[in-house]
């Protein structure tokens, strides 16, 4: 995983390094948009590169699966956003006073662009930790562990060594699916250890601390004690960051829905406007968004995960405030 994190942080490095250089190239011919332009470029790529160095030192899970996640995040719009920018057909400028100037920063953008897209490749396939191993007799009666005939070093569930995109495409399963085939048995024993923050006795003890700290009070109305009313209410503060997520998903997808009609519309009316192709870019921009909408709405849980992130991050701000 460490070479994989090098590897990407040498790429950002390069990346921050062509952004100054078009930056420089702004400021030589006084272009004050691109200035601007290429000014943010170079804090992002600062960011971006700074998150990642720091994260080839982190060897713990914790940190270290939170610092790949937000690098293949920032890393997944930055290479949209530049990806759609670098096919769209650009007018040329009047203060950039030579056809050379202009192609020295195009060429420049697509170097960055691919840069960024193989960066993004090694950060969404990282592992988000190594593969472990958990004693079955901590957990398990000595009857159950007895039983079990699933001899995998490894048995702890995939999803602690996944990658995000193992993660989104829920290819940890596999491991799980394919027992059907190699295990003598499959009883409880040789299924994967998961994780303590979603076993049982975890959300139990969790129910039973808001159980006793978590009370409903509208001025000086209280519900019963056992009622509905105040149960849903511990319910959802509990689950608050999962109910945002998915009502924001929800929100998502119904507008997704309509994405392939809509870029469909827009690549005939292209088709009838402009039958020279002269203007080929806004072409290979309805394509690709018929094709990048239909794996959006298909593929929501990507905005999910993000969302989630975002929000897990939120909560553990506002704490750290409180």
């Amino acid at each position: 995983m460490r070479w994989s994190k090098g590897l990407t942080s040498l790429l950002l490095a390069f990346s921050l390094s062509i952004s100054a250089v078009s930056l420089g190239w702004s400021v030589i011919n006084d272009n004050s948009s691109s200035i601007v332009l290429y000014a943010l470029h170079v804090a992002f790529n600062l960011y971006l590169f700074i998150i990642s160095v720091r994260s080839t030192y982190q060897d713990t899970l914790e940190y270290h699966s939170e610092s790949i996640i937000h690098i293949s995040i920032l890393l997944t719009i930055a290479f949209v956003l530049l990806g759609i920018a670098s096919i769209l057909p650009s007018e040329p400028s009047p203060i950039i006073s030579t056809f050379q100037d202009i192609r020295v920063l195009e060429i420049l953008q697509l170097v960055n662009v691919g840069i960024y897209g193989i960066a993004w490749i090694l950060s969404v396939t990282t592992p988000m930790g190594p593969p472990m191993h958990y004693s079955p007799s901590n957990i398990y009666s000595e009857k159950t562990v007895q039983a079990i005939t699933n001899m995998d070093e490894n048995n702890v569930c995939g999803i602690i060594n996944s990658s995000p995109w193992d993660f989104m495409l829920f290819s940890y399963t596999t491991k799980v699916v394919w027992l059907g085939n190699i295990a003598a048995s499959l009883d409880i024993g040789d299924l994967p250890i998961v994780p303590a923050n979603i076993r049982a006795t975890f959300n139990y003890a969790r129910m039973r601390k808001a159980t006793r700290e978590i009370q409903l009070r509208i001025f000086s109305w209280t519900p019963k004690r056992g009622s509905g009313f105040l149960l849903a209410y511990r319910l959802i503060r509990l689950n608050s960051i999962v109910f945002l997520a998915e009502l924001l998903l929800a929100a998502v997808s119904a507008v997704l829905f309509y994405g392939p009609p809509f870029f469909l519309q827009k690549l005939v009316k292209y088709l009838e406007v402009d039958p020279t192709r002269e203007q080929k870019g806004w072409g290979w921009v309805y394509v690709f968004g018929i094709f990048f909408a239909n794996v959006a709405s298909f593929m929501s849980v990507l905005f999910a995960c993000i969302v989630y992130y975002l929000l897990t991050v939120l909560q553990s701000l506002v704490s750290c405030g409180h």
